[in-house]
């Protein structure tokens, strides 16, 4: 997780919320896999790890991944969260359940 400094909150910061799929969660994006993670990101909180089943965003405050992205403009951030969020799907793997159980 990256620590904020006050110099760098300057200029719009959202938070994009990510919800988990249906399926057991192989990976998640992580430094040294070649799935380096775009600039923008100033904060990540993932509350999930591989291994972990899902069965999907059932609850509206039940997410995968946060990230606080930033940009200079609102059309700045707002192109910066789509890219994070393809690069989480693109870095991101998944597999079917193989039992109805599950642990999120």
């Amino acid at each position: 997780m990256r620590t904020v400094s006050p110099s760098a909150q300057l200029g719009c910061n959202y938070l994009l919320c990510i919800p988990p799929q249906n399926g057991v969660l192989e990976q998640l994006p992580a430094a040294g896999t070649g799935a380096e993670q775009p600039g923008c990101v100033r904060e990540v909180m993932l509350t999930g790890a591989a291994g972990q089943e899902f069965h999907g965003g059932v609850k509206s405050g039940l997410f995968l991944a946060g990230y606080v992205v930033d940009g200079d403009t609102e059309e700045d951030v707002a192109a910066n969260l789509e890219r994070v969020a393809g690069w989480f799907s693109d870095n991101t793997r998944w597999r079917p359940a193989d039992s109805s159980g599950g642990t999120a």
